[in-house]
């Protein structure tokens, strides 16, 4: 059973909601363009790979992004 104090007004969760799905999708955008940035554009002669590295500047940005909100539900309502 959700506390009185852990009440949230639908105005504030839905614009929580539009502001998760505006980071999805720009992060989304964000990963196909580095990614075609740091493609090899010749993978015969010169084979390397950084996707690897795209990818986890991604997981990096969700990371930052968690933290923040670990530390303001901690530290942010009192």
């Amino acid at each position: 059973m959700p506390r009185a104090e852990d009440a949230i007004s639908p105005l504030l969760l839905t614009l929580y909601v539009l502001l998760m799905i505006l980071t999805g999708v720009l992060n989304s955008l964000s990963y196909k363009k580095m990614l075609n940035a740091y493609k090899s554009q010749d993978p015969v002669n010169h084979p390397h790979n950084y996707e690897f590295f795209v990818n986890e500047i991604n997981v990096a940005m969700y990371f930052v992004l968690a933290w923040f909100i670990v530390l303001y539900k901690r530290y942010g309502k009192r």
